[in-house]
């Protein structure tokens, strides 16, 4: 994990020591192995780097490289995955150059619209070309590695920290009232350009942005649009594929020089991810894998329960050393009393706040996650095929539907033509009667904190909100693609990048990588459940990573684990603490009377409380009550 900046002065004039030192300071104010500062007439550059790999430990961030007599400066949080295969490309003879000269050159070679898409790994980067005084500044295909700016007409300001360029003197700390809208009315911000503060963007996913003395101009160099379907010729070329590739991507993600480990819920994601990385470290000469698990029985409970039964049993079967996280309500408490939405993120704080300190205690800097599994690979939804109907596709749409259903099963005869006719229906109904439940849950949790906000406040949200959910999507390709391009993910992303860093833990998806979100992009729907098998080739591509009792189970919900945990907000809810802050602090959003009127009826019920989105938006409403003027960084 690092964290680096790039300052460019676009007027030419040379940065003060007092700013830079500031910048530098809270750089390196996270754990770091290494840190190093570039100050060159109107450009800053400072990075605090914490080494994963071998490789890590031969550069350090900042560089400046001579080639062909121009100077180019390079900083970033940069994994590469095909190293080899650019090297080549690139026709470099030396051995092992390092991934800065390896961006650079490819830069030089296919130019500034072309290079990042030929990058494969996790980075975000700051690449300045000296001749041109020009700054390139890069985000990942899937966003992984976050990057966010401050642009004006005197300076631009590059980091991967929020909190590195609120540090900068001239960088305003005030709110967006959008975003805090947005977090407001639903409980999280999949906003891909704006931040919690109005002086600070972000650099979208799969984009390069160009700044000169004269402005800005943004490129997106991936498009998930123009990815190519994949025709192979036997179902068996679709399974030899997927399991090289993940078995590659997981590969590529343990490179490490230190402890690793994975989140291993006992689900398909985690547990093959967990499994196969796992054999992998163990084949390097390790001997210690560290696995967490989200959730721990208590002392009643059963004990083959499967939200805790299914990976204590993968654990003991692949002897790896596994642990499970108590998120009680005082770990939440302590949570709610520290933790800032506005630099810290928003999503499942929770269960990582816990989870951080053990990792770090045991030296483990990297986490391999199953997420994003579920929305591109794995597939959770299904395909609705009600568009083959309306494009008059009905041949498609029964062998779909025949595709579906369990083989040899009795009645199937029947129920085909059951689920045909069916589905016709569901066809010519009108679509706003068929969205109205998709979006029912967004606009139940807008509807209970909208009464709870100040006036003023409530009809400048009110009158910004839309429901992102409302639009309906027939098909897997369209799920795939409207959950990629909302955000939802770089949500996560960006919140578990922020707390890793505070404890030198950095967090990787294989399931993220381009590789695999183009495979999952470009094969048939009727792979992804076939023969009332959901997660069809998925499943036949990782059955030997799969143990026995897991093969074609169908994986129940984590009930347990959801009520053990509103359960646990309601305790720290209702603490003295907790309430001496609300009493502390005037929001400038939130009517504390009818907040705390809100508050007091929600917990006096909370044994009877049907839907727990009434609690949720009670905790998450809590949050804003920190985020004031007075509250500086």
């Amino acid at each position: 994990m690092s964290a680096f900046f790039f300052l460019m002065h676009r007027d030419g004039t040379a940065p003060s020591a007092y700013t830079i030192d500031r910048l530098y300071s809270k750089t390196a104010s996270w754990p770091h192995d290494q840190e190093k500062l570039f100050v060159h007439d109107n450009v800053a550059a400072g990075q605090a780097t914490q080494w994963i790999s071998e490789l890590d430990k031969k550069t350090a961030l900042p560089i400046s490289i001579e080639i062909n007599g121009n100077s180019y400066l390079f900083t970033g949080n940069v994994r590469l995955d095909n190293r080899s295969e650019l090297i080549k490309q690139l026709n470099i003879t030396e051995n092992d150059p390092d991934n800065a000269e390896l961006i650079i050159r490819a830069y030089l070679k296919w130019g500034e619209e072309k290079f990042a898409d030929r990058l494969l790994g996790d980075f975000s980067f700051a690449l300045y070309d000296a001749l041109n005084q020009t700054l390139l500044c890069v985000r990942d295909h899937m966003g992984v590695r976050p990057l966010y700016y401050h642009a004006n007409d005197s300076f631009f300001l590059v980091s991967d920290s929020i909190e590195v360029i609120l540090s900068h003197p001239e960088v305003s700390q005030t709110l967006n009232d959008t975003v805090v809208a947005e977090f407001a009315l639903k409980g999280w911000v999949f906003n891909q350009q704006e931040t919690f503060f109005t002086s600070i963007q972000k650099c979208p996913r799969a984009t390069c942005l160009k700044v000169t003395k004269e402005g800005m101009v943004s490129n997106e160099y991936w498009d998930i649009k123009e990815i190519k379907p994949l025709q192979y010729d036997t179902e068996e070329e679709y399974v030899k594929h997927l399991k090289e590739l993940i078995e590659t991507v997981i590969a590529d993600r343990i490179d490490s020089a230190y402890p690793i480990s994975a989140h291993m819920s006992g689900g398909l994601d985690s547990s093959v991810i967990a499994t196969i990385a796992g054999r992998m470290w163990k084949a390097k000469g390790n001997e210690t894998f560290h696995t967490y698990n989200w959730c721990r029985p208590g002392p009643d409970d059963d004990l083959n329960w499967h939200e805790w039964g299914d990976a204590r049993k993968i654990a003991e079967i692949e002897g790896f050393e596994h642990s499970e996280i108590d998120c009680n309500a005082e770990e939440i408490k302590k949570t709610l009393l520290t933790h800032d939405i506005r630099t810290d993120g928003t999503t499942m704080y929770e269960y990582e706040r816990v989870l951080l300190p053990q990792a770090e205690a045991k030296r483990v800097r990297v986490i391999l996650s199953g997420f994003g599994g579920d929305e591109i690979l794995t597939a959770r939804f299904r395909d609705t095929h009600i568009d083959k109907i309306r494009k008059g596709r009905f041949i498609a749409a029964w062998k779909a539907l025949k595709n579906e259903l369990p083989k040899n099963k009795k009645l199937n005869s029947l129920r085909l033509p059951y689920r045909y006719i069916k589905l016709v229906n569901k066809s010519i109904r009108p679509d706003r009667l068929r969205r109205k439940k998709d979006s029912e849950n967004a606009e139940k949790i807008a509807s209970m904190s909208l009464p709870m906000l100040k006036s003023d406040f409530a009809h400048f949200a009110h009158a910004s909100h839309t429901n992102l959910f409302a639009s309906f999507r027939e098909s897997i390709i369209e799920k795939q693609h409207f959950y990629i391009n909302l955000g939802y993910h770089q949500e996560r992303l960006e919140s578990w990048t922020a707390l890793g860093r505070k404890a030198g833990v950095r967090y990787v998806y294989p399931y993220l990588d381009k590789r695999i979100v183009e495979f999952a992009l470009s094969i048939p729907s009727s792979l992804y459940v076939k023969g009332g098998q959901s997660h069809y080739l998925y499943q036949q591509a990782i059955l030997q990573y799969l143990p026995s009792f897991l093969q074609n189970k169908i994986k129940p919900s984590e009930k347990y684990r959801v009520k053990k945990f509103f359960h646990e907000i309601y305790k720290a809810m209702i603490d003295d603490n907790i309430k001496s802050m609300i009493d502390k602090f005037d929001s400038p959003y939130i009517d504390k009377e009818k907040y705390l009127k809100q508050h007091y009826e929600t917990t006096r019920k909370f044994d009877k409380i049907e839907n727990v989105e009434e609690l949720m938006v009670i905790d998450k409403l809590k949050s804003l009550f920190l985020i004031k003027k007075c509250h500086n960084i």
